[in-house]
């Protein structure tokens, strides 16, 4: 293989390699290199077989991380959906339960907020593999970059698979994933995929699809492989920004009053399924332990002590511009366009203004008063505010139907 080809690798042509090679990563191939394998690996047409060789070929062009934990877990989402930044807080209850959790994440530059960036508001996720190994070792669990730990041969490459919006590449997505749980050595494996409009798996034939493409390609790599669906039809958690987003995973994990109910029970869910998964509960047993190890503070203990195990554990910051955006009309809100509202906040600042972003106030269904507060811009700067007021004007995200 040239290493410095912009050519995408023909996953027709994949050659095995020995475990443990130690072959240099190659340069990446560039979008357009994606793009031009995406347009062979339409998920009509791609098989579970097609999947894991990409995964596994990836794979391959890095040491895998040394540590030898049969019963590990891990969790990969995947919808485009605002908010729903679920890991800190699952992580916190599997690792707390006595299961291995190594979360190892890919940064994705054109989403508002990636998983990593609400961690690294809270925590330092650039460790090296030796800084690694002793958090995960000491704590049994951690959130931290894949580039940093060597678990990823291009990241850059990598989060543009995840970056698209297309349900055709969801296989490149899916490829990506996997090859970061081959490199953690992490057997058993959830993916929760959320379902709806605008969040890349729009209905119920693309999600069964990639459902047992999910469980296939696992399969055929040697992992244990669960899917499930979650719905997509509204942000979940209030905030949109990395610094807002933290402080939503803050307020579940303390069980905080005004903590996000939709968020606590998403992660609640999840942990469960993974406690199930990694053998710490019976079979239908695994959201009852969850919701106690939540409420009994264990899941926040482990939770501070693996930040600062991490490094640099500190409180979210504020942005020091706020600015309310109220309904005209007393009415039901109709409509939240997620989309819009990751919109909403770019311009406001986010994610390279970590304060920046949106926190959002009401909830599809929810019945309104006229100046009733919607959502609350945040921005570090005056032109970012003014830059989001005027998105919003331009692309109203939230629909008030007024009250008859």
């Amino acid at each position: 293989m040239n290493s410095g080809s912009e050519v995408p690798l023909d996953t027709t042509r994949v050659k095995p390699m020995t475990h443990g090679s130690t072959r240099p990563a190659t340069k990446s191939t560039g979008a357009q290199g994606w793009e031009r394998l995406a347009a062979r690996f339409e998920l009509p047409l791609v098989t579970a077989h097609d999947v894991a060789e990409l995964a596994r070929s990836l794979a391959e062009r890095v040491q895998p991380l040394p540590w030898k934990v049969a019963a590990a877990v891990d969790k990969i989402g995947f919808g485009l959906v605002p908010g729903h930044h679920t890991t800190p807080i699952v992580v916190a209850i599997v690792s707390a339960a006595g299961v291995p959790m190594p979360h190892l994440a890919m940064s994705s530059p054109s989403h508002v907020v990636s998983g990593l960036a609400v961690m690294a508001a809270l925590s330092n996720v650039r460790l090296n593999r030796e800084r690694l190994m002793h958090v995960f070792e000491q704590e049994g669990g951690c959130i931290a970059d894949a580039a940093c730990a060597a678990a990823v041969t291009d990241a850059a490459t990598a989060a543009a698979v995840a970056e698209t919006r297309h349900p055709a590449t969801l296989a490149l997505w899916l490829a990506a994933m996997l090859s970061v749980r081959i490199a953690a050595q992490v057997p058993r494996v959830l993916v929760d995929v959320a379902v709806g409009a605008g969040t890349g798996v729009p209905d119920d034939d693309t999600w069964h699809a990639f459902r047992d493409l999910c469980i296939g390609a696992g399969a055929q790599l040697g992992l244990q492989v669960q899917a499930s669906r979650s719905v997509g039809s509204q942000p979940v958690g209030r905030g949109i920004g990395p610094a807002l987003a933290a402080r939503d995973v803050l307020d579940v994990l303390r069980g905080a009053a005004a903590a996000p109910m939709d968020l606590r029970m998403h992660a609640l869910v999840e942990a469960g399924r993974l406690l199930e998964h990694g053998g710490a509960s019976r079979a239908g047993q695994g959201e009852r332990d969850a919701w106690r190890l939540l409420d009994n503070g264990a899941a926040w203990s482990k939770f501070e002590s693996l930040c600062r195990s991490q490094g640099d554990w500190r409180e979210p910051a504020a942005a020091p511009l706020q600015a309310p955006v109220f309904a005209t009309c007393d009415g039901y809100v109709r409509l939240i366009d997620g989309q819009a509202l990751s919109r909403l906040a770019a311009a406001a600042g986010a994610p390279s203004s970590p304060t920046a972003g949106v926190v959002l106030h009401v909830r599809i269904g929810d019945k309104v008063e006229r100046e009733q507060p919607l959502l609350t811009l945040h921005a570090k700067h005056s032109h970012r505010l003014a830059r989001a007021q005027q998105a919003l004007r331009d692309d109203p995200a939230i629909r008030v139907e007024p009250a008859v």
